[in-house]
């Protein structure tokens, strides 16, 4: 992985991501803008719209240097950026791929499925606002360190690196410079590629979401005519309590949203199911069931009002006004 880079305004949601949630998406790039909204009551779902232009998407979610574990100087630093582009390039493909193909009751949809979950997921590790979850759920990788170059070399730059943004971050994001030091390093044992055309650990950890035999996988894609979903600044939200099952609540554009649903299969399975009808079942080749709906607007208004009750401070939509909020 190559890590040297120039680019100081390093984006934690894809600037791709927000395009597909432009108020002008026929401007140029440098020209787009997004509306974004303070979260003034979480509880009464209130936010207050920052200005009435919008805020141009290449400054929205970004931090100067977040993912600069060596900044050597005003145009060279070691970050994470030409990885992070990787993902990114497809994401407005992957996104009107599947959208087309829902529309014409094409199936052929799973590369696509988990091409976006990558890429989306990636804005959960990659998050400022969820450090402490990111450590918490990587915990295991705090305690890796490669063993072979040139990630060794890299990875000990990481850990020595010059970093004249530590502190102002680390105060800014209420985090230690420890919690942080190590964040960037989890990242680093996350995206590297250890064995060459092979999946690294990011991808291995979604991998195994998809073909766990002990889950049942759903996704749910909803769209809309007339109805705007919004976006979190943590790039993400969690329809269901932590437990047995897992999912996830992702924006897909401006119109749209996607849901994905890892169920334990042993608690949606019916009592009196024989044993080896479940087996039979786990060593079947895992199949992504997917479902889409269209204007329903009561799903609309709990996503948005998800989004909003659980992002860090700030929403972001292609509307200034959204339903439900």
């Amino acid at each position: 992985m190559v890590h040297l880079s120039s680019t100081k305004n390093q984006h934690f949601i894809s600037q791709a991501e927000l395009r597909l949630n432009s108020i002008n998406p026929g401007a140029s790039q440098e020209n787009q803008r997004i509306y974004s909204f303070d979260v003034t009551d979480r509880e009464s779902f209130d936010c207050d719209l920052t200005s009435k232009r919008g805020s141009k998407i290449n400054g929205s979610l970004s931090i100067h240097d977040l993912f600069s574990f060596d900044v050597m100087d005003k145009s060279a630093r070691l970050n994470f950026e030409n990885v992070f582009t990787r993902y990114e390039a497809r994401i407005k493909q992957d996104t009107e791929s599947l959208l087309d193909k829902i529309a014409a009751n094409n199936g052929d949809i799973k590369e696509e499925i988990i091409n976006l979950f990558v890429a989306k997921f990636l804005n959960f590790v990659r998050n400022p606002y969820s450090v402490e979850k990111v450590l918490n759920t990587f915990t295991p990788l705090q305690n890796v360190k490669p063993i072979q170059e040139p990630e060794k070399s890299n990875f000990a730059s990481l850990l020595a690196g010059n970093r004249p943004q530590q502190e102002y971050l680390c105060s800014e994001l209420a985090i230690s410079e420890n919690q942080y030091v190590t964040w960037l390093g989890t990242l680093f044992m996350l995206l590297s590629e250890f064995r060459p055309g092979e999946p690294n650990f990011m991808e291995e950890t979604v991998r195994s979401l998809f073909e766990n035999p002990d889950t049942v996988v759903f996704v749910m894609v909803y769209k809309y005519k007339n109805g705007t979903c919004v976006v979190s600044d943590r790039g993400y939200t969690t329809p269901v309590p932590d437990g047995k099952h897992m999912a996830f609540d992702f924006n897909l554009r401006s119109n749209a949203f996607i849901r994905y649903m890892f169920g334990d299969l042993k608690s949606l399975t019916p009592e009196g199911v024989p044993e080896r009808v479940i087996d039979l079942y786990k060593s079947q080749k895992k199949k992504v069931r997917v479902f889409h709906f269209n204007d329903d607007m009561n799903e609309l208004e709990v996503y948005n009002q998800r989004t909003l009750y659980q992002c860090h401070s700030r929403i972001y939509s292609s509307a200034k006004s959204n339903h439900g909020l």
